[in-house]
């Protein structure tokens, strides 16, 4: 397993992890992230200079590092 600092540069990475909150809790709770904007306010909120980005395991080789 490879962890990495997220991309937040990276626009594509920040729309599949986005998509990524919506299609993986709408089943169980769909109120969680109902659509693809509340879904990107909570990854961008997350990507602060106060904030840990860490992801693991799908960030693809060569993608860009802050």
């Amino acid at each position: 397993m490879r962890i990495t600092n997220f991309p937040i540069q990276n626009q594509e990475m920040i729309e599949q992890s986005a998509n990524l909150l919506v299609e993986g809790f709408k089943e169980h709770w769909p109120n969680a992230w109902p659509d693809l904007d509340a879904a990107l306010e909570e990854v961008r909120g997350s990507c602060g200079d106060d904030r840990i980005r860490r992801t693991r395991g799908w960030a693809p080789e060569g993608c860009p590092r802050r």
